[in-house]
């Protein structure tokens, strides 16, 4: 016989009609079985059942622990499948069903997952299903006929669906003449297929009744008010419900306000004498983070229970970042090659690496995990570690590994779980790092609560994992990767959540607030709390949506059960909330978004309020004449600095302070800006700068201390325009030389080098052939002026032959980039190695070895009569002597000093950069300047350069100081003597219009006495930088970027001076 129903006469779950039956079950049998919702619900029974005196005897749960308990007992002894199993064994169901040809199914983890979420919830009905109701497609007929497939699955490993659980678990007891006591189910607002299973098989031999939810409500249990509007509440009548003062509404102007509104307005409640508040809240988490704070600071405690994702939570993200990059270089490490020794390297243990795939670097996931607290290392050190990782483009996963599993390197816990991991033993791995938050040093941390609860979880995970047979560990046959385990465990997790109570105590509080989310507000008892505040009641946040789900419409097709729909399961919701409260109810709406728009009121609102007469697009103030003027409050965000404060009162000023332009400073602490070396007096020193120092400077004084002085760049070794150009200059300056070399061998009419590559492949490479050709080269810069035919590769006559050009250039190339490979005693990479790791950057790499090789031609049309003599010649550093330009000291590397049988000298500096506005920006002159006047040009870099040279070689004469663009088309700027510009020009030529803009005139004074032409040009760009320098000297940084190019590379985003074009 189905079971009895009865309708409860009040609405308390604890009802007299439930009371009743328990009494009654009690005297006739000795025990009662009491089943509710949840496990919250459970305890207000328990309560209300010993307050009547009726505890002794009774069981009070849920029907699945109920089931559950019984099962494990009298049932067949297969256990109750958890989550992951089900949805491992889903997926190997699917996968081995979308083997057959002609599938209607697709194998993805979304199919999967419904064929697994349809086991769960109607395994017993489907399993048996016939073809199902017209209109269900042959998608679903198919993955319907799964179902069974799954539950053979399911019994072979020993597990069972908790709905079969309670479709058999009746028929099991009858078998084993099992008596059930009396079993009442209460607190139901509908009855899935799984709950009717049970209390329809249990009615069968047991007496059974569902007490269904009553209306009445208790006299004197709460306001008046709140009384009259759960009658009307769903039903308004005709007449609007007479407000009191109980019914109140929040109106906060915009997201800002809403948290010090909330907040006032419990405070008042508090006054009143509220000592049990509830606050619900769409985003509980929200609500407490933002509520918490300034509760307590009115004296309020405060409570919240939160739920999230296991994957949310510090430790638990950490652990898996841990775990999915250790697993990712596994099976990285299994097929990487080794490093392998590089012969005759100047430093011992100098070994060359092979990559591979390196999408994985930097290991970020890595560092974020030994930054984090689980991985038990100082943040100092974790830092030191990232920052190695991040400057290394040649580590590799091998080594990272062996980082990983020593304890020199890292904390003994992470070496520990390493270890662990890589056999494959994800719950032991976890234990090493989380259970010193459970017993050890780090159990009265901050972070153990979370510790310990995902510690719970990935050990719950492992543990279904091994017993379904799934093992990383390489011992045991059958293992699958690392990888793959991770995987697995991962897809668990993320559908795991955790509940967490936090709390903060007031001193003195004169009341207790619960943060709840709408479910666990919709379980509180009736008339059970003093006052409660529902946050949130707008149509986006408390939206009510109907479900068009594949998993809705099977169990409606096939006929396992009709749930009800979204409106009337948020109506319950919200009317089992609304009983809560026995004083006042509080419902919040903001006016605007974050963005601005208007939001609108949602439907459970919009309900309340046809109860007082008020539609849906109801204003403010006709709320307010509705509710009463002091049932109704509105806060303005424009309140800033009380919105902002935990106490709503804005701070006192304690002073007040202009803030300064980026870069200005007080004059004491100037002498800051350049300190001089330790134990020097700041008077006796000068600062030491380079050329490129010097230009930055003159862009921004801000730009050159933020990247000169606090050196504000990535972290990362990178592969950009920075590493391009130093590997540029490199191959340009050994191929050029070694030009230079060959053709002074020629000139003394040696053989050495020449032998040398005729007998050794790559001889190029050899020491001995180096230190040749470097003494070669020397001779030919003690003579500068003695010309070497095939030094250059000038087509007007004595260049070099360009297939041999060619081939030094492109034999250098790859032995650099050889270099590039090269760990120097097997731990450092070259300072700002060009290594690439993707597809884009090889690219790159390969475009890089091509603009070389249309240099050759573009430069062969360039410089005529001219020839190159010094490469990357220093100055100012090591044994040199101390250079000084512009009051200060200069240290730097002129790229190329060419020059003609006359002792003319062209200084040349690379820019490998887009050969595009190349001469608009690197020219001399700009347009339009005034005869005799003199301004600084945009780059000045080579003009230093040139002044140097100048002095540093007195029997040379400077003639241009020039910019030859590396990339693309290619480009020269600068400025050139105007007697030489066609000469230095070439083939290239200059057009009228640009003349101006790179030649220097002879008789040009730039503004000073004496000297004229090119030198004139360098005295006056000198005394013009000197100028800037004694600002620099003086400690001035103040921002002034002298264009929007100057601003384009700053690292400092936040500047109000900042340029934009």
């Amino acid at each position: 016989m189905p079971p009895s129903t009865l309708t409860a006469t009040d609405e308390r779950l604890a009802s007299p009609e439930l009371l009743a039956r328990v009494r009654s079950a009690l005297a006739s049998r000795g025990r009662a079985v009491v089943l509710v919702p949840s496990f919250a619900q459970a305890l207000d029974v328990q309560r209300a059942l010993a307050e009547g005196g009726l505890a002794l005897g009774t069981t009070v749960s849920t029907p699945a622990a109920w089931a559950t308990e019984r099962w494990e007992v009298w049932g067949d002894g297969r256990r109750p499948v958890d989550g992951l199993s089900r949805d491992l064994l889903a997926g190997r169901v699917l996968s081995r069903a979308c083997w057959c040809p002609g599938s209607a199914l697709s194998d993805t983890p979304g199919t999967a997952g419904l064929l697994a979420d349809l086991a769960r919830v109607g395994l017993p009905w489907l399993a048996d299903a016939g073809a199902g109701a017209d209109g269900t497609t042959e998608a679903e007929r198919a993955l319907v006929a799964l179902v069974a497939d799954l539950g053979d699955e399911l019994r072979a490993a020993g597990l069972v669906e908790l709905c079969e659980v309670m479709d058999e678990l009746p028929r099991a007891l009858a078998e084993a003449g099992v008596e059930v006591p009396p079993v009442t189910f209460a607190g139901f607002p509908w009855l899935s297929r799984a709950v009717r299973a049970l209390a329809e098989g249990l009615a069968e031999t047991s007496d059974v009744a569902v007490v269904a939810p009553g209306d009445a409500a208790r006299a004197g249990a709460r306001a008046p008010e709140l009384t009259d509007l759960l009658g009307a509440l769903f039903r308004p009548g005709e007449l609007p419900l007479a407000p009191t003062g109980a019914v109140r509404v929040l109106l906060p102007a915009g997201p800002s306000a809403e948290p010090e509104l909330v907040s006032r307005a419990v405070e008042g409640l508090v006054g009143e004498g509220c000592a049990d508040v509830v606050v619900v809240a769409p985003d509980a988490e929200r609500a407490w983070r933002e509520l918490a704070p300034r509760l307590v600071a009115r004296g309020v405690s405060v409570r919240a229970q939160v739920t999230r994702p296991m994957v949310e939570l510090g430790a638990g993200r950490a652990f898996l970042g841990y775990a999915r990059s250790v697993a990712r270089l596994s099976e990285l490490a299994r097929t990487w090659p080794a490093a392998t020794p590089v012969p005759d390297a100047p430093r011992p243990g100098t070994v060359r690496v092979e990559l591979r795939d390196m999408s994985w670097w930097p290991p970020r996931e890595l560092s974020d995990f030994l930054i984090s607290d689980i991985s038990h290392m100082d943040a100092a050190r974790a830092r030191r570690l990232d920052a190695e990782w991040r400057a290394n483009r040649l580590l590799v996963p091998p080594v990272l590994l062996g980082q990983l599993r020593s304890e020199r390197v890292v904390s003994p816990e992470v070496a520990a779980a390493t270890r662990e991991l890589l056999r494959g033993r994800l719950g032991s791995a976890a234990s090493k790092l989380l259970m010193p938050y459970v017993q050890g040093d780090a159990a009265a941390s901050p972070a153990a609560r979370e510790a310990v609860m995902a510690l719970g979880a990935v050990l719950d995970v492992a543990r279904s994992l091994k017993e379904l047979g799934v093992t990383a560990d390489p011992e045991r046959p059958g293992a699958v990767s690392l990888a793959e385990l991770v995987t697995l465990a991962e897809e668990a997790l993320a559908r795991s959540s955790v509940v967490l109570r936090p709390e903060r105590a007031a001193a003195g509080a004169r009341a207790t607030v619960r943060v709840l989310d709408p479910l666990a507000a919709s379980r509180l008892a009736p008339a059970s709390v003093d006052a409660l505040l529902v946050l949130g009641q707008t149509s986006v946040e408390a939206a009510v949506s109907e479900r068009d789900d594949a998993r809705s419409h099977i169990l409606r097709a096939w006929g396992v059960e009709e749930p009800p729909s979204a409106m009337e399961s948020e109506r319950a919701r919200f009317s089992a909330v609304v009983r809560a409260p026995r004083r006042a109810l509080v419902l919040e709406r903001t006016l605007f978004g974050a963005d601005g728009r208007e939001c609108y009121p949602s439907v459970m609102l919009s309900e309340v309020m046809a109860c007082y007469g008020l539609g849906a697009e109801a204003t403010a103030d006709e709320v307010a004449r509705a509710l009463g003027e002091g049932a109704v409050l509105t806060r303005s965000e424009a309140l800033l600095a009380e919105n902002a404060a935990p106490t709503g009162r804005a701070a006192p000023v304690a002073s007040e302070e202009v803030p300064s332009a980026a870069g200005r400073i007080d004059a004491r602490e100037r002498s800051l800006v350049s300190p001089p070396p330790e134990g020097m007096a700041p008077e006796a020193t000068r600062p030491l700068l380079s050329a490129s120092q010097i230009e930055s400077y003159l862009e921004c004084p801000y730009k050159w201390f933020s990247l000169r002085r606090l050196r504000l760049r990535d972290a990362d070794a990178g592969f950009t325009g920075a590493e391009m150009g130093t590997f540029a200059h490199r191959v340009l300056e050994v191929s050029r030389a070694e030009l230079v070399a060959r053709a002074r061998e020629r000139l003394e009419g040696g053989r050495a080098l020449a032998d040398l590559r005729a007998a050794h492949e790559g001889a190029m490479q050899r020491e001995d052939y180096r230190e040749e050709a470097a003494r070669l080269v020397a001779r030919a810069q003690a003579e500068p002026m003695v010309r070497l035919p095939g030094s250059s590769v000038s087509r007007a006559g004595g260049g070099a032959d360009p297939c041999e050009a060619r081939a030094v250039l492109e034999e250098e190339f790859d032995a650099h980039l050889s270099h590039q490979y090269q760990l120097v005693g097997g731990r450092r990479p070259l300072p700002q190695a060009l290594v690439p790791h993707l597809a884009g950057e090889h690219g790159q790499l390969e475009g890089l070895r091509r603009d070389l090789g249309t240099l050759l031609d573009f430069e062969g049309g360039l410089f005529e009569g001219f020839e190159p003599r010094f490469f990357e010649w220093g100055f100012g550093r090591g044994g040199a002597p101390k250079v000084e330009y512009a009051g200060v000291l200069l240290t730097g590397t002129v790229d190329r000093i060419d020059v003609d049988a006359h002792g003319q000298a062209v200084v040349i500096d690379y820019k490998h950069k887009s050969d595009a506005g190349f001469a608009r920006e690197y020219d001399a002159f700009a347009a339009g300047v005034e005869p005799g006047s003199f301004s600084l040009p945009r780059r000045v870099q080579s003009l230093i350069y040139a002044q140097v040279v100048r002095r540093a070689f007195p029997d040379l004469t400077v003639r241009a100081a020039l910019y030859l663009c590396t990339k693309g088309a290619h480009a020269l700027a600068g400025a050139v003597d105007e007697n030489l510009a066609d000469v230095v020009f070439g083939e290239r030529g200059l057009s009228s219009r640009r003349l101006p803009s790179v030649a220097v005139p002879r008789g040009e004074s730039f503004g000073l006495a004496g000297a004229r032409g090119m030198e004139a040009l360098l005295d006056a760009s000198e005394e013009a930088i000197a100028q800037r320098m004694g600002r620099l000297m003086e400690g001035d940084i103040e921002a002034n970027p002298i264009d929007a190019e100057a601003c384009q590379f700053c690292p400092v985003l936040n500047c109000e001076r900042r340029l934009r074009k």
